[in-house]
């Protein structure tokens, strides 16, 4: 599959161009548009048709998608604007998806991701291990996209935000509350607990963590534990039953939503 620069420039699109259209729409969202936006990346043609089917059409719904067809102006989209879902093309010949998945992730997007790809389960496996948040074997039915979808949006909450049982990750704000309080997070707390937020009820591994938090400078294991443990007291101290679990050594989840 053909690779792409793992730490590409992003350049302003041309003006009247389809990705400046995208780029465009996505910063309107950004200044106050609360509807449901997706990006999608890979192959356009085939992506926005099934959407379009799925009941994604923008003319009618009041619902927007963007679309990158390559891999460095989805990642920019993603970490440069805000979106609701990530849709990644596993299947696009010219996409490395789960390199791609993996470096969103590293750059601190925790949007939940949907990958669409093969059966084979090295695809699923590499998916899920890339960061996605769900996958859907091909061919998919307009219908299934359509519920799996709505199922993503509905963990994630109205706008820019994560909802756990009565923890609310506010990704706009930078900020969690539970219980009518506001946690007192630092940076590294507050992206352990929107990773944990964005993969509720799966299992996350310290591994996991230290890529995630390498821009904090926490990416030891015992730091990472430390962390972890800090963030798990702030929240379950607040509410009426804990949230957040150590299930192995080095294994952390939060409960689903």
């Amino acid at each position: 599959m053909k690779m792409f620069n793992s730490s590409p420039s992003f350049l302003p699109p041309a003006p009247g161009s389809r990705d400046a259209t995208a780029t465009a729409s996505a910063e309107r969202h950004t200044e106050g548009n609360e509807s449901p936006r997706l990006l999608v990346i890979g192959d356009l043609p085939r992506l926005m048709d099934l959407l379009r089917r799925a009941g994604w059409a923008t003319d009618r719904t009041g619902r927007a998608v963007d679309g990158a067809a390559d891999g460095p102006t989805g990642r920019a989209l993603a970490t440069h604007a805000s979106y609701d879902l990530i849709i990644l093309d596993a299947l696009c010949p010219d996409l490395d998806a789960p390199a791609l998945c993996g470096w969103m992730r590293a750059d601190g997007v925790t949007i939940p991701i949907l990958m669409l790809g093969g059966r084979a389960t090295e695809d699923i496996v590499a998916g899920f291990d890339a960061g996605a948040d769900a996958y859907v074997s091909e061919p998919v039915g307009h219908e299934e996209l359509r519920v799996r979808v709505a199922a993503l949006l509905r963990r994630r909450g109205p706008g820019l935000s994560m909802h756990v049982r009565d923890l609310t990750v506010d990704l706009r704000r930078r900020e969690a509350r539970r219980a009518g309080h506001t946690l007192a997070l630092t940076d590294a707390e507050y992206a352990t607990l929107a990773y944990l937020a964005c993969h509720s009820g799966r299992v996350v591994t310290r591994a996991q963590f230290a890529t995630r938090l390498g821009d904090a400078g926490t990416v030891g294991p015992t730091m990472v534990d430390r962390v972890v443990a800090r963030v798990r007291d702030l929240v379950d101290c607040v509410g009426p039953d804990p949230l957040i679990a150590v299930v192995g050594d080095g294994l952390y989840t939060i409960a689903s939503p």
